[in-house]
Order: structure tokens, then C-alpha cells, then sequence
């Protein structure tokens, strides 16, 4: 039956117009297990299609769309659990929202077994309709060390109080439906609980887990560093993520083995997961540049050579900086940036180079987050920690008070085992200086709490305080 989740993405990528012949919506589902309450399974349904294959009605420039879910759970022919969601859906015309996809979480709880789901989605404007069929295996977790079942996601966040997604030990989690990755969505999330640990004296859990993925045949195509944890309970979850957009079009399976160091015993799960990565024609125009060496700088004129240039300087090597300023006409250049990227590519077999798209990704986000009225975002030392070192695992933020300046502190976990950032706004211009770091490479001031302290001076005509 997983093997209709392939299929489904391959549906999405058929025209509006032939799914509007066709009166049919192309819809998503997945599940994942969790112990429940006594002897019932925590069981997760997730529901997803695109917005864009709705109908709207246009009121103004807002439009709507009406539509419902019904999801049927049956075992042995007789009906366990049935449910329907009435929606009505809003979006602005001229925005990109058509183009999202629509997520639903159905949780339940079951007693353990096999059951079949039906899951469906009627436009109530169009009368278009959708259905997807899913076998459920709900095991059964005893009070022996298990593991749930992986969830699959495309994001996870800490906690979020208005999340509409599965939220899980303080962990909100969007999840990847269709279990398929892009060149836009290349990260893969994933979630996953153990159960049953034992514990040491001191009231510590300690387990590990090691986690790699196969190809449908099963040969190991990836493996990933071991992971060792310890916790104050029996249970325990874990998250992460890895990039897979290296891996080869089609079916994937990532597989997680977790070992209780106490006992000494271990537990495994799987999921699949797909890779989908379109194949480009090229014109000839293209083919030209490529033989040159500098494809995706065809249109490039030197003033966007240049600019870009600026905005790499961070991850420049010295000679590079040199060898650059000295590079005369169009042409040079076009050959030298794309030289410097190939160079840092990851994965010279695939079509992308993976760490070019992190780093303009990173550049949008700063630039979007990060710009004041006086600089562009990639310029601030904020955005030049990000495309140096990517996006901080942990942010604290502290506002002005009577006493201080707004100051933020930026935590890595994983640089040189942990490391942190220390940012403050001292012109009251929204432009955050860096003023200290744990890091080896940058600046260091033990006393930085000093420097956004508020000078308060007496103003001795009023007799009130002045900032």
C-alpha cells in the first residue's frame, strides 16, 4: 500500500486542468504509533493535498473554498471509528497561498491490530473528490525497551502554542505526508519515541541509536554518526534531520537501531521515504555555458557577478579574495564563481550543489529577518554568523529594560561541542553587534554584560531620570 504514496506524487505533478476533467483532488495520508494509555496505541493520522486543486468562490480579493475530510476505520468489515471535518478555507488571491498544501492531524487511540483506513476529501463547490486507502498495523507496546513508529516530517520546532500539527513532548512537527523529497523541501525531519528504558542508580537512562539509509533492495547507501543521550525516565523521543536531496531519484528506507547501554539490548524501525528531482532540458544556449563551465551564470551581467561575489566574501579563502579583484570581463568571472562553488559541492554526482542552495537559502533569510534601514541583512554580523555557521539551534531573546539593552544570544550546539553567540542592539537601530563568543574564530569580551548596560545620568533641573 506505501507504494501508493509514490504514485500519488506523481499525480501532483499532472496539470490543474487535467485533474479538473478527471473530478478528481489528489489527497496524501500516512499514520505513526505511540504508546498510549494502558493497554490502547497513540495512533497519528496525517491527511494532506494541495490548496490549489480546490475550487474558490471570489468575494472581493479574498477568496473561499468549502471542503470536508472523512476518514472510516474498519476491521473485519465492521466500522471502528468514523469522523468528518467541515472546513471553509480563505486565501488572498494574489498571494502564493494556492500553491501550499492543506495538512490535517487526526489523533486516536486504538486497541492493537491490523484495520483498514479510508480517507476521502469533497470539494462542496466543485463536487471533486478525493480517496486514499491505507492498511493499519497498530502494534501493541509492552513493558519490554520499544520503539515507535517514525514520523516523517518537513519541519520541527520546539514548542509552539498555536500550532495546528502534531505536537509532541514540547516538539511541534509538521509532518511530510507524502513522505517525498525535493530540491525545495531537501531536509528530512524525523521523530521517533522509545519506551521501557531501564535506568542506573543515579535515575539516568542511557541509550544510544545509530540510523542510516538503504535503497528499496536494502544495500546501505548513507550512514550517519551514532547518537548517545541519557534521560530521567523510562521513555524517551528523539529529532532530527539530515540532508537527502544527494540521494538518488525514487524509494528510500531510513532505518534507526536503538540500544538501551544498561541492558544491552536493541530495538529497530524503518520508514520509506521518497526522493523526487526532475531532470532539466537544456537549450542549446544552456549547453554552450555549460561546456564553458559557468551554466547558471548565463545571465549573469558583471554587476550581478560582482554583487554576489560580496555577498560569498564570509566563506572566501584569502587568495580567493585576491585572485577575484585581479579577474577582468564578464566571462573570467562567470568561471571563477562557478569554479568556487563547485569546489564546496557536496555531492559532485548529483545535479544540485547542495551547499550553494543552503547558503542563498540562508542569504533570503537574513536578508528578510535581519535588514535595517541602513544595512542589507547579509551585512550585519547577525547574517554573517548565519551564512558562516547556518542557523542556530537555540535563540534567547531579551528585551530593553530599564537596565540593559536588548540582547540576544545564539546557541550551537554542535560547534566545537557547543558554543555561544552574544548580539546587542547598542545604537537603539535595530542593528544587532556582535559582542562576544565562545567560539575560537570570533571576537571575545568577558565583560560584554557591561557594554549594554543603560548609562543613567541625574538630570538636575527636573530631578528625574534621564537614558
Amino acid at each position: 500500500m506505501q507504494a501508493l504514496a509514490f504514485i500519488s506524487f506523481f499525480i501532483y505533478l499532472l496539470s490543474a486542468s487535467t485533474f479538473a476533467q478527471l473530478g478528481y483532488i489528489p489527497l496524501n495520508a500516512d499514520y505513526a504509533t505511540f504508546k498510549g494509555s494502558e493497554n490502547n496505541t497513540y495512533i497519528e493520522i496525517y491527511l494532506s493535498f494541495y490548496q490549489q486543486d480546490l475550487q474558490y468562490e471570489q468575494t472581493d480579493s479574498i477568496s473561499y473554498a468549502k471542503f470536508s475530510h472523512t476518514l472510516e476505520i474498519t476491521q473485519n468489515d465492521s466500522s471502528i471509528y468514523n469522523i468528518t471535518r467541515n472546513y471553509r478555507s480563505k486565501a488572498n488571491i494574489s498571494s502564493s497561498s494556492l500553491n501550499s498544501q492543506f495538512i490535517e492531524v487526526f489523533p486516536l487511540e486504538l486497541n492493537p491490530g491490523n484495520y483498514n483506513l479510508k480517507a476521502n476529501i469533497i470539494d462542496k463547490i466543485s463536487n471533486k473528490s478525493g480517496e486514499y486507502n491505507i492498511e493499519l498495523n497498530i502494534p501493541k507496546y509492552k513493558d519490554s525497551l520499544s520503539i515507535s513508529k517514525i514520523e516523517i516530517a518537513t519541519k520541527i520546532d520546539q514548542k509552539n502554542d498555536g500550532s495546528n500539527f502534531s505536537l509532541k513532548n514540547n516538539i511541534s512537527i509538521l509532518p511530510n505526508v507524502s513522505k517525498t523529497f525535493t530540491v525545495y523541501n531537501p531536509i528530512m525531519y524525523f521523530y521517533f519515541e522509545c519506551y521501557n528504558l531501564l535506568t542506573a542508580s543515579d535515575g539516568n537512562n542511557h541509550y544510544s541509536y545509530v540510523y542510516n539509509i538503504s535503497d528499496i533492495k536494502g544495500n546501505i547507501i548513507r550512514e550517519y554518526k551514532e547518537k548517545v543521550n541519557k534521560g530521567l525516565a523510562s521513555t524517551a523521543a528523539e529529532a532530527n534531520g539530515i540532508n537527502v536531496i544527494a540521494l538518488p531519484n525514487g524509494a528510500h528506507f531510513l532505518n534507526i537501531t536503538l540500544t538501551d547501554n544498561l541492558s544491552s539490548i536493541s530495538v529497530s524501525q524503518k520508514k520509506k521515504f521518497f526522493i523526487y528531482k526532475p531532470k532539466r532540458e537544456k537549450s542549446d544556449k544552456v549547453i554552450a555555458a555549460k561546456v564553458e563551465g559557468y551554466e547558471e551564470y548565463i545571465n549573469f551581467n558583471e554587476n550581478d557577478l560582482n554583487v554576489e561575489f560580496e555577498q560569498i566574501k564570509y566563506i572566501c579563502r584569502s587568495e580567493e579574495i585576491d585572485i577575484f579583484g585581479k579577474l577582468e570581463g564578464v566571462e573570467s568571472k562567470k568561471r571563477f564563481l562557478s569554479q568556487f562553488w563547485t569546489r564546496r559541492d557536496p555531492e559532485s554526482a548529483t545535479p544540485f550543489n547542495e551547499y550553494k542552495q543552503m547558503y542563498f537559502a540562508n542569504l533570503r533569510i537574513v536578508n528578510a529577518n535581519y535588514s535595517t534601514q541602513f544595512k542589507d541583512g547579509w551585512k550585519t554580523d547577525r547574517g554573517r554568523v548565519i551564512l558562516i555557521y547556518g542557523k542556530p539551534n537555540e535563540i534567547e531573546r531579551n528585551p530593553s529594560t530599564m537596565d540593559s539593552q536588548p540582547f540576544e544570544i545564539w546557541y550551537y550546539y554542535s560547534l566545537e561541542g557547543g558554543s555561544e553567540f552574544i548580539f546587542a542592539d547598542l545604537s537603539g537601530n535595530g542593528n544587532y553587534e556582535l559582542l562576544h563568543s565562545t567560539f575560537r574564530n570570533e571576537i571575545k569580551d568577558p565583560d560584554w554584560q557591561l557594554r549594554i548596560q543603560k548609562l543613567r545620568t541625574r538630570g538636575y533641573d527636573t530631578g528625574i531620570d534621564r537614558f
